[in-house]
């Protein structure tokens, strides 16, 4: 297995992974990447952080 499920993950998640987090969000939510020294951990918000601002496209929510 890849590590990637529906379940167990953090609210607003549609799939996550053990190693990475949020992979990809639910509707209307951001996906934001958080530095966790090697690895990116994502993160799905209903709006970016200070110093961020949200792009929307079809596929998904990005924070930049």
């Amino acid at each position: 297995g890849s590590g990637v499920s529906s379940q167990g993950c953090q609210g607003g998640c549609q799939t996550c992974s053990v190693y990475n987090g949020c992979l990809t969000c639910k509707p209307k939510l951001f996906i934001h990447l958080e530095r966790d020294g090697m690895r990116q951990i994502g993160v799905c918000l209903a709006s970016c952080p200070n110093g961020f601002y949200g792009t929307r496209s079809p596929d998904r929510n990005d924070c930049i």
